[in-house]
Formats: C-alpha cells, sequence, structure tokens
C-alpha cells in the first residue's frame, strides 16, 4: 500500500472518529442535560449565533430558538430571553432570533431582547441582571454550549449556581457537520477557563458592552 493511500485511509478514519465521536457527544449531553424542572418562576435564556450575511436565519439559530421555545412551553416560563449582539455581521443576532420565536407564537410581552453581548460571557453578563427575580433560569444551547453557560455564570456570580440549569437538545441531524467545530471549539473554551478563570479568580467579573 502507498503512502498515499495510507494517508488517504488515516485521514478517513480520523474524520469518521471525529463525527461519529462529537455526534455521540451531544447525544448523550442531550440525555445528562440538567433537569429544568422545579418550583417556582422560570425564564429561559438562549444563548446568540451568528445570523447569516444576508439577514437570513441560520439553521443553528432556527434549532438554538425552536429549542427555547420548547423549553419554555413545557416548563410554564414566563420569560424568553434572546441574546446576541451584532457580532460577526450588521445584524443583531437577538433580533432575529426573536422574530424566530414569534412565529409559534410566544407572545411579545414575554420575550426579551439583549442585543449587546457579542460572546457568550457576554451573554451571561447582559442577560442574568434582566432573570433576577426568577426562581429557575434554564439556558438553551447545544449541551456543550449551554454547560459552558451554566458554568460562566456561576463564575460570575455565585449565587446563580442553584438556579441555573442547562438545556441541551441535540437538535437535527443534518446539523452532523456542525457538531465537530463546534465541540473542538468547546474544548478549545473548556482549556482556556481552566488557564484564566480558575486560576485568575479576578477576572470572573460580568461584562457587558455599554
Amino acid at each position: 500500500m502507498s503512502r498515499l493511500s495510507k494517508f488517504l485511509i488515516g485521514t478517513m478514519l480520523l474524520v469518521i472518529a471525529l463525527v461519529t465521536g462529537t455526534n455521540a457527544a451531544y447525544w448523550l449531553g442531550e440525555r445528562l442535560e440538567d433537569d429544568p424542572q422545579g418550583t417556582g418562576s422560570c425564564a429561559v435564556l438562549v444563548l446568540g449565533h451568528p445570523t447569516r450575511a444576508d439577514g437570513r436565519p441560520d439553521p443553528v439559530q432556527a434549532f438554538r430558538v425552536e429549542a427555547g421555545v420548547e423549553a419554555f412551553r413545557r416548563n410554564g416560563c414566563k420569560a424568553l430571553v434572546l441574546s446576541g449582539g451584532a457580532a460577526h455581521n450588521r445584524y443583531v443576532e437577538a433580533e432575529t432570533m426573536a422574530e424566530l420565536a414569534r412565529r409559534p407564537g410566544v407572545p411579545s410581552t414575554a420575550l426579551i431582547v439583549e442585543g449587546k453581548s457579542t460572546t457568550t460571557w457576554e451573554n451571561i453578563g447582559c442577560s442574568t441582571p434582566l432573570l433576577r427575580d426568577y426562581d429557575r433560569i434554564l439556558i438553551v444551547s447545544e449541551f456543550l454550549h449551554a454547560l459552558r453557560a451554566k458554568g460562566y455564570a456561576c463564575e460570575q456570580d455565585e449565587s446563580l449556581c442553584e438556579r441555573v440549569r442547562a438545556v441541551g437538545p441535540m437538535g437535527p441531524w443534518n446539523l452532523w457537520w456542525w457538531r465537530v467545530p463546534a465541540a473542538l471549539y468547546e474544548l478549545s473554551r473548556y482549556i482556556n477557563g481552566k488557564l484564566i478563570y480558575e486560576r485568575h479568580p479576578e477576572r470572573n467579573a460580568p461584562v457587558c458592552p455599554s
């Protein structure tokens, strides 16, 4: 077998392992997500994702909003917060997501648009002040992302830890290709958190752009 053939086979096996492993991680995460059930009032926080450059909703945005609306209705929550500013183009992510939430009939009175944040850390920093009065805060995204955001909430304000839940459905299978880079990115953010936020707790202050 030639070196080229060995390289191609090795590359193919690596791709298969990455796709299989990351999809398995999200599948398992969906089954291990925090139990959102509890007593008292609740609110849902949907983490942002960039709108497409032409202004159309991205499939990942649509998935997150759909999951957020489901959690909002299933748990009888009072507020649905869409979080995300114009981080990657001129479109405010939260505004695009709010329009998606209105389509299945979520009333405008229940929607809160947080359109300043440009990172997940800022999603939490900008949104949690809007959620102080709720007994449960359900953070919705794909599981690894929601879990990271829950950790950020605890780091920024320890009093939130008992009230925050990570809700992370796996999402449609047509997003299988996206889960590989998403999982690798979450791994890099996990390492970054260990090196920075745990070693330097003074950097854990909430941040929200003015």
